[in-house]
C-alpha cells in the first residue's frame, strides 16, 4: 500500500492524457479507485468537454465491475471540483460513494475550485493527501494552469528546418518526427498558421494518431482576405478535413461559408495582424488554452520577434539534409534546451526561449 498511490497516480496520468484536446478548455483528468492492497477496482478519465468527470467515471467503473467502493481509495490527478458546471460537483460524488482516502496530484488553480474541493472532502471525514507526483500532474494541463494564473493560453511553436536552417514547404523530416508533430497537434485546441502555408502546402492540419484522426480548430492569418474565393469553395484541405476554420483578418468582407468563422483584428503599421493583441483575443473569444503555431518562416519569425514572451515552448525538428530553396529561419533569442532525441534521422529538440 505504501507505494500504491505513486504507482496508481502514474496510471491516472496515463488515463488523463487519453483525452488529448477533447476536454479543452476544461482540464484533462484521470482517476483510479483501488483497495488497500493496491489492486485497481475501477478507473476512468474526463473524456470530452461537458461529459462526466474522471472521478465519477472511475467510481462507476468500479461499481460496474462489482466492487464495493466504501472505504476504498481514490487517486486523481487534479483536485475534485466543488461547484456545478456542466456536471455536478465531483466532491459530492466521492463523498456519496463512501470513498475513504483520496490522493490528489495537484490543486486546481481555478478560483471556483482552488482548495474548496479538498476542504469539503476533509470536512466530510475523508483522509486527503495532496502533491502526489505534482509536477507530472501539472504538466498534463499546461494551458489550464497558465490561464488560471495569467489569463493567457499556453503557446507552443513548432519549426522544421534543414541543416542550413531552411524551412521547407513540404514534409522533409522522418516519419517518426511527423508522428510526433501529429501527437503535438492532438493536444492543442487551436493551430495558428499563415497565408503562405495554406497557399503553398494546402495542408489538412488534422492530427493523425494511432487511435484515428482528430480534427481541430485552425486559425489562418489573412489580413486582406486574399484567399476569399478559396474560403467559399471546396478547394482547401483544411476545410474539407472537418476542421473548424477561423480566419483572422482586418478586412470587412463577408464569407459565405458556415464552416469558416471570421475574427476581425487590428493591423499594425505594416498592415499585418498585431500578434500581441491577437493572443488575448483568441483566449477571450475562442477560449483557446493550448495553442500550437505551425507556420512558414515569415510568420514564425514574427511571433518570435514580436510576441516572444507569450511563447512557452518550442519544438524544433532538424532534418539531416540541406535545402537550396526556401527561406532561412533566423532565431536570435537564446534557446534553453530541455530535452532532445533522435527520431530516426531527425533531431527533435524541445525547450523554451531565454527572455
Amino acid at each position: 500500500m505504501k507505494d500504491a498511490p505513486l504507482l496508481l497516480m502514474s496510471r491516472a496520468i496515463e488515463l488523463a492524457k487519453k483525452a488529448r484536446n477533447m476536454t479543452l478548455p476544461n482540464p484533462r483528468v484521470g482517476a483510479v479507485v483501488f483497495d488497500d492492497d493496491g489492486r485497481i477496482l475501477g478507473e476512468g478519465y474526463h473524456q470530452r468537454f461537458g461529459s462526466d468527470h474522471a472521478e465519477v467515471n472511475a467510481i462507476n467503473s468500479a461499481l460496474s465491475n462489482g466492487h464495493d467502493v466504501k472505504g476504498k481509495n481514490l487517486c486523481v490527478t487534479l483536485e475534485p471540483c466543488n461547484h456545478h458546471g456542466k456536471t455536478p460537483p465531483c466532491s459530492d460524488a466521492i463523498i456519496n460513494a463512501g470513498i475513504g482516502n483520496v490522493y490528489i496530484g495537484t490543486n486546481d488553480d481555478c478560483t471556483a475550485v482552488c482548495g474548496k474541493g479538498v476542504s469539503k472532502l476533509i470536512s466530510s471525514g475523508i483522509n486527503v493527501r495532496t502533491g502526489i507526483l505534482e509536477k507530472e500532474c501539472r504538466e498534463i494541463n499546461p494551458g489550464f494552469h497558465k490561464y488560471n494564473n495569467t489569463g493567457l493560453p499556453f503557446v507552443r511553436i513548432k519549426m522544421a528546418v534543414s541543416l542550413n536552417s531552411v524551412m521547407g514547404s513540404t514534409w522533409f523530416t522522418g516519419e517518426i518526427a511527423r508522428e510526433r508533430v501529429h501527437e503535438l497537434r492532438s493536444y492543442s485546441d487551436l493551430i495558428i498558421t499563415g497565408l503562405g502555408t495554406i497557399k503553398k502546402d494546402n495542408p489538412k492540419f488534422t492530427a493523425r494518431i494511432k487511435d484515428g484522426v482528430l480534427t481541430n480548430r485552425v486559425l489562418i492569418l489573412d489580413e486582406d482576405l486574399e484567399l476569399y474565393d478559396l474560403y467559399n469553395s471546396k478547394e482547401l484541405n483544411v476545410i474539407n478535413s472537418g476542421n473548424k476554420v477561423i480566419v483572422a483578418t482586418g478586412s470587412n468582407r463577408r464569407i459565405n461559408n458556415n464552416d469558416v468563422q471570421i475574427i476581425r483584428t487590428e493591423l499594425n503599421n505594416e498592415g499585418l495582424i498585431d500578434l500581441r493583441t491577437l493572443i488575448p483575443i483568441l483566449t477571450e473569444q475562442l477560449k483557446a488554452r493550448e495553442i500550437m503555431i505551425e507556420a512558414g518562416p515569415r510568420l514564425t519569425s514574427s511571433f518570435i520577434e514580436d510576441a516572444l514572451d507569450m511563447i512557452d515552448k518550442f519544438n524544433i525538428f532538424v532534418a539531416p539534409l540541406e535545402l537550396e530553396e526556401g527561406n532561412k529561419l533566423n532565431i536570435t533569442p537564446k534557446l534553453i534546451i530541455e530535452k532532445q532525441e533522435m527520431l530516426e534521422n531527425t533531431l527533435a529538440v524541445e525547450g523554451h526561449f531565454d527572455i
